[in-house]
């Protein structure tokens, strides 16, 4: 549609312009508030609340007081590097400290990256806006869409802090911006997280920003030690975010 053109929605459907590509798109009133694929160039927007010009870029990079969320850069290579190869760090992984071609399947993993396709989502690593320099990363995903829900209402949510840089307030400061972004960016009903039931730094970490312990599962997790251990599992409503005490 030509900038000439006299905007006109169509009945019954909320339409808008791609933020990025510029073409029209519409969807149906139940997305409303949530991400949308544009069919012409496949970019990820947030669909309006009703129809207009234009629909809202994804809220990437996502900044609080002292990080910044965004895309991997090519320069972030060398910390990662150092966060990666220190075995502390992979206590409670399922894998070891990672050598150069990990690393740099981790770049191509994330570069690929999309935050539509369930299960997979994104990647984002963790600036120290002071330092500017890579301290770690977040990933963010929808879950599988299961018979009679809301589609992209439900997602799972992990952070990485490096070693010398945990026990700062980071890691919460990034859970808190995820849990933002998903709840308030792009209208996520329930989100979700996970981590080995050893780990008591990450679960108090996530019961601190307001999730709740739903469960553990009793060794079903094989670590890198050759190890059955326990999965902890927490989640946290829309509801419950909206209306917890300050931090």
């Amino acid at each position: 549609m030509s900038e000439d053109e006299e905007y006109s929605p169509t009945e019954g459907f909320i339409e808008c312009k791609c933020p990025y590509c510029g073409e029209k798109t519409s969807f149906f009133p139940a997305d409303a508030g949530k991400t949308q694929d544009c069919p012409f160039c496949s970019e990820i927007f947030v669909a309006p609340i009703q129809s207009c010009e234009f629909g809202q870029k994804l809220p990437i990079p996502i900044e609080t007081p002292r990080l910044i969320l965004r895309r991997p850069k090519p320069e972030d290579r060398s910390d990662l590097v150092e966060i990666t190869s220190d075995e502390e760090f992979f206590k409670y992984q399922r894998c070891a400290p990672w050598d150069e071609n990990n690393v740099d399947q981790w770049f191509e993993t994330a570069n690929r990256a999309r935050l539509t396709p369930p299960g997979r989502g994104l990647i984002l690593t963790i600036e120290l806006k002071q330092a500017q320099r890579l301290i770690g990363w977040v990933t963010f995903a929808y879950l599988e869409e299961q018979r009679g829900q809301s589609s992209r209402r439900q997602a799972v949510l992990g952070v990485a802090i490096g070693c010398k840089f945990q026990r700062q307030g980071y890691g919460m400061e990034a859970i808190q911006a995820l849990l933002k972004f998903g709840f308030q960016g792009i209208d996520a009903r329930r989100m979700t997280a996970k981590c080995d039931a050893r780990n008591d730094a990450i679960r108090g970490l996530l019961e601190k920003a307001g999730m709740n312990l739903e469960g553990v599962f009793i060794q079903d997790n094989f670590d890198a030690n050759d190890e059955w251990s326990d999965t902890a599992y927490y989640a946290i409503l829309a509801a419950e975010f909206a209306f917890r005490p300050a931090a």
